[in-house]
């Protein structure tokens, strides 16, 4: 072969094999479905960190359920995903999912226990992909179709109570607690109980009393935080099959637990240092954030709810002292501090649930007398 063209063709191999190897710089690599899953949850977590808090809301929308003959309680509400609807669950076992998009009620869902003589509440609702799932009262936790309101599925805990859930990032399984202060896990497709979670040894003995705040960590499926009247927080890993570990101080008697990162925000049912932060790492109070700034105990300060903002700079929290209130974070602090920055007034009841918007920071109220105010 001509030297001059072996030249030729060792120099155009060279050149090939360096575009080979800059393609292969360039590919990204493979990564598993769980590495996957993780990477779309952190986009969208950051996405929704970027969208800032207004310093001033105003009431957008107001819905009002039952009447002053008969008083429907506003346990939970909650937004679907795209905040098209919303779904709230009431004291007299009904669920209704509201159109935000004309502003009208699209479904209304009574729920009747299978024992006449049992008196059933619908303690919280949750979206489960574009389908709403909701504890009763009665032990029961039923799935329902969106926005018809089809019964999908019934699970009924045995001797039970069942008074919060929650649904983890990924929307594969849901965690309930109640009356017999455990915690189950659930097959979210399938409604197949996988685990009730047990204490792991005796150092870590779990909740001793009823369950009425849980939350999962937003960036792992695996953590689930739960509070109630043992004035403890219990640190569940579903991996370990029961609790990690545990923070001791919140008296929660209802769900007013939220995680920002591994900052908790939790809202005490008790008139002195009713809102405080925690830090989960540490499993030790951060710091307790001032209510009024009277230091004295009042009435006013007992909490039912509080929740951050999608980036952690705000939490909002309401209870019986008939409004809501804001606080914003001093970035300047070396440790995390909050402190009040506005509020709403003007509610003729008791606050009992809020909850922010997915796609930005509106959020809704619900109060003990019906009323549902959503803020923008």
């Amino acid at each position: 072969m001509d030297k001059d063209l072996e030249q030729v063709i060792e120099e155009a191999k060279a050149v090939d094999q360096e575009e080979i190897e800059e393609e292969k710089e360039g590919e990204e690599p493979e990564i598993d479905e769980e590495e996957r899953k993780a990477l779309e949850l952190n986009e969208k977590l950051e996405m929704m960190a970027t969208k800032l808090i207004p310093k001033k809301y105003s009431a957008k929308t107001t819905f009002q359920v039952g009447s002053e003959e008969k008083v429907k309680e506003v346990f939970s509400a909650e937004f679907g995903f795209d905040d098209k609807y919303l779904a709230v669950a009431l004291g007299d076992a009904t669920i209704c999912i509201y159109n935000l998009v004309n502003n009208k009620l699209a479904q209304s869902i009574s729920y009747v226990p299978s024992d006449s003589n049992d008196v059933a509440r619908a303690m919280c609702v949750k979206w489960l992909n574009n389908a709403i799932i909701c504890a009763f009262s009665d032990g029961v936790v039923n799935e329902y179709s969106c926005p018809v309101g089809k019964l999908v599925s019934s699970v009924t805990e045995e001797n039970n109570q069942t008074f919060v859930l929650d649904v983890d990032p990924y929307n594969e399984k849901f965690c309930t607690g109640g009356k017999d202060y455990r915690v189950r896990v659930y097959d979210a497709e399938t409604k197949e109980c996988l685990l009730k979670m047990i204490p792991v040894d005796s150092k870590e003995p779990g909740h001793a009393q009823r369950i009425f705040a849980m939350t999962y960590k937003r960036d792992d499926p695996n953590v689930v935080i739960t509070g109630g009247w043992d004035k403890t927080l219990q640190i569940h890993d579903i991996r370990r099959g029961g609790p990690v570990g545990y923070i001791f101080g919140p008296d929660l008697s209802s769900n007013s637990i939220d995680i920002y990162d591994n900052t908790i925000a939790t809202g005490s049912y008790r008139g002195r240092n009713p809102l405080q932060i925690w830090d989960l790492r540490k499993k030790d109070l951060i710091s307790n954030i001032e209510w009024d700034y009277s230091g004295e105990a009042s009435e006013n300060s007992f909490l039912n709810c509080a929740a951050f903002t999608h980036n952690g700079e705000v939490i909002i929290a309401g209870g019986k002292g008939e409004e809501i209130k804001y606080f914003d974070l001093d970035k300047e602090e070396d440790v995390s501090s909050y402190s009040l920055f506005g509020k709403q007034s003007g509610f003729d009841n008791s606050i009992l649930c809020c909850a922010f918007a997915k796609t930005n920071n509106n959020y809704v109220v619900g109060t003990a007398d019906g009323t549902i105010k959503i803020f923008n």
